[in-house]
């Protein structure tokens, strides 16, 4: 279970990282271009995907993931629209 927790954070930091890199020059904010916006939110899509497909199986019958944090980073960071493209 432990192990399974340290993939999600793992996937999570990864994902980050590698979006950090590729919008490094780039302010990503409710205000941006929409294409920025897109872009992010789909990122976050794609994170939240490795992240249901790496699920920790607590119990049987009770999963827990992190795919709330992929929803919630592009909440913060771009706002309504890409929330709900990330939906």
């Amino acid at each position: 279970m432990l192990n399974d927790l340290f993939i999600n954070g793992a996937i999570v930091i990864a994902t980050i990282s590698l979006g950090n890199q590729i919008l490094i020059n780039q302010e990503v904010t409710p205000y941006s271009p929409f294409k920025i916006k897109l872009f992010f939110s789909s990122m976050s899509g794609i994170l939240g995907i490795l992240l249901m497909i790496n699920s920790v199986q607590i119990l049987p019958g009770v999963i827990l993931d992190f795919r709330n944090i992929a929803i919630i980073l592009s909440a913060t960071y771009c706002g309504f629209v890409s929330t709900i493209i990330n939906l």
